[in-house]
């Protein structure tokens, strides 16, 4: 049954313009085909692949590091907006990606994802959230990841009030200059 706690399903579009969206419960496995598709991701390890066309990649959920959204086919031209994510208080600050994060060789996923969501900037009121979220992206073990650090812990944070999240690219793909507007990345 569609969205039980444990299950799999997987979602295929047609070959024009889809809007595909998984269970929260569930590891879903989305193909959108061709034409410009919205793929929505609302929890759980799900694979996602827009297929030919701009597609976009909604990030609804907060990944962690043993469940997140993985894109399959990220490409120029798709967005992934991480507005359902941004849990700052002012969103992700627009303007370019920088140089992606790296670390010694040696280091682990939970490495990389701590030293992402390192930033503990709270100006305005002492909150568990950040005052922007921040963005950041490295590659890991053949991939690249971006992180969203929403909490002002010094560490990589799930499964509290205020979360951090994580989703993976599959590939090595260099997002350096690729733009936010509104907590959207355009891929360049």
């Amino acid at each position: 049954t569609y969205n039980t706690v444990g299950g799999t399903t997987t979602i295929t579009g047609s070959g024009g313009t889809d809007v595909l969206t998984g269970g929260s419960n569930t590891s879903d496995t989305m193909s959108g085909g061709a034409g410009v598709d919205d793929l929505n991701y609302d929890g759980g390890s799900d694979s996602l692949t827009g297929g030919a066309g701009n597609d976009v990649f909604d990030i609804n959920a907060d990944g962690t590091s043993t469940a997140m959204a993985m894109i399959q086919d990220l490409a120029a031209g798709d967005t992934i907006d991480l507005a359902g994510v941004d849990d700052g208080d002012a969103g992700i600050a627009d303007g370019a990606f920088g140089a992606a994060l790296t670390l010694g060789a040696g280091a682990t996923l939970a490495n990389y994802l701590d030293a992402a969501a390192a930033d503990t900037t709270d100006t305005g009121g002492g909150t568990a959230a950040l005052d922007v979220s921040i963005a950041s992206h490295f590659q890991f073990d053949g991939n690249t990841y971006i992180v969203v650090d929403n909490n002002v812990a010094a560490t990589f944070t799930s499964g509290a009030t205020i979360n951090d999240s994580v989703i993976q690219i599959a590939g090595l793909v260099d997002l350096e200059g690729d733009v936010f507007a509104t907590s959207v990345l355009t891929i360049a």
